[in-house]
Parts: C-alpha cells; structure tokens; sequence
C-alpha cells in the first residue's frame, strides 16, 4: 500500500508539473490508478486524495518549494478530478459491504462525547511513547519519547515558520496530519491505541520524512548552521526529559 502511495504522489507531481492537459490528463489517470490500488491494499490510505489536493510542486533539490507558483485551479482540478472518482467509488463500495462509509471497529458516535474526546487526546499523546520508548524503560523510556516528539515538534514549526509562504506550508502540513492520525480516531474505543501495532506504521513513516524535512530546511545556508540547531535540539530535548523524568515521579507519589 506504501509503494502504491509514493508512486501515485510521484504521478501525480508530474501531472501538475506537465507542459500540456493532455499530458496532465495522463499522469493523473496513472496517479488514480495507483491510488487506488493503495486503497484496496489498505483503508488507512483512502485519505491521501486529500493531500494531492494541496500538494505543492517540488522543485530544484527535491523538496516541497512553498514558495514557487501556485498551480493554477485549472489544472490542480484536472489531476485531482480521477483521485476524486476513485474515492467515491471507494467509499460507496465500502457502504455497500459494510454497515457505514466511514470508521473503524467501534462506533463514531462514541468519539464526540466529552469522555470519547478524552480518551482521543489521550490516545494521541501516548503515540510517541508507542514509537519510541524503548522496551522495559518504564518512566525513563516515556520521558525520553516525549523529548524527542518536543524536539520534533519544535523543528517542525520552526521550519513552517521560516518558509516563504508560511500559511500555504502550515496548510499543507495540517491535511497531511489529518489524513493521516484520521483513520486511527475510530480505534481509539476498539481496540485501542495501547501497543506498537501495524496501525502506527504509517504515520511513524509520515513523521520521520517531516522531520528530515524540517531538518533539512533549518540547516539551509540561509539559516544558522546544522551544529547550532544541534546543539539547540540537544539542549532541548534533555530539559524536556528531565522535566518529564520529574513530572512522571509526581504523578507517582501522588498515586
């Protein structure tokens, strides 16, 4: 399914960066194709028709240029307009062998109470302890999950921040989030966000490539250089640590 998602995104860049139509056309009929055969192999990937929707032209260096010229409505609906009918399709064929068109093994109904939000909020929160903390750390291994998803976190904004166009970089970086940490909202009643699944696969993919972004951007010859913010993200993240280290010993005093 991963593979089938690269190259329909690969397709698809090309189809906006096409010199004609017909050429548009052809690329993004091989886009939606891949696409959907990315959506057969698996549900989670059914969202990603939302970030060809705003997906930014890369340009010299092989990264996201949110600077360049914004692709014409024209030509953004031409290659999107396939992805569209796969996922209609999709979702229509889906509510013809399953009881809803959206959602996982428990109801969605469940999420919008004030105890299924909590319990969303704190499924989300414990994402990076899922991916990171290393087995049998215990307080050590969350504290040091949660330092890093700071640093990470801390890079990212930065390097939204210091683009060109920081509200059509922030845009993107938020559908790309929802798209996504979406499909895993309606396994947070069951069965649960508790253990290193096959579920977190996807965003831990998604998060590692925004991150090497991030860094990527940060050390530009434009900015500071590579060994401040490396030394600005070591700091960080062992405050951040400590302060976790000491935050989760009271909490188990307290207890």
């Amino acid at each position: 399914g991963l593979l089938f998602a690269l190259l329909a995104l690969l397709a698809h860049q090309r189809a906006l960066s096409s010199a004609t139509s017909v050429r548009c056309s052809g690329w993004a009929v091989a886009a939606a194709a891949a696409y959907a055969l990315a959506c057969t192999a698996k549900e989670v990937y059914v969202p990603l028709v939302l970030v060809a929707a705003v997906w930014q032209p890369v340009g010299a260096g092989d990264r996201l240029q949110f600077e360049a010229k914004a692709v014409t409505w024209r030509r953004r609906a031409l290659a999107v307009g396939p992805w569209l009918l796969v996922a209609l399709a999709y979702v229509l064929w889906r509510r013809a062998m399953l009881p809803s068109m959206i959602g996982g093994y428990g109801a969605l109904s469940t999420l919008v109470t004030a105890e299924g939000l909590g319990a969303v909020v704190r499924a989300l929160a414990g994402l990076p302890a899922l991916w990171l903390a290393p087995v049998g750390w215990g307080a050590a291994g969350r504290a040091l999950s949660t330092g890093i998803a700071v640093v990470w976190l801390a890079c990212l904004v930065l390097a939204l921040a210091r683009s060109p166009r920081p509200a059509r970089a922030l845009l993107f970086a938020g559908v790309v989030t929802a798209a996504v940490l979406g499909p895993l909202l309606p396994l947070v009643s069951y069965p649960g966000l508790t253990t290193p699944d096959r579920y977190l696969f996807l965003p831990g993919f998604v998060a590692s490539l925004m991150g090497a972004w991030a860094l990527k951007a940060l050390a530009s010859p434009s900015g500071p250089s590579a060994g401040r913010w490396g030394v600005a993200g070591g700091a960080l993240l062992i405050g951040v640590t400590g302060l976790a280290v000491l935050a989760d010993r009271s909490v188990v005093k307290v207890r």
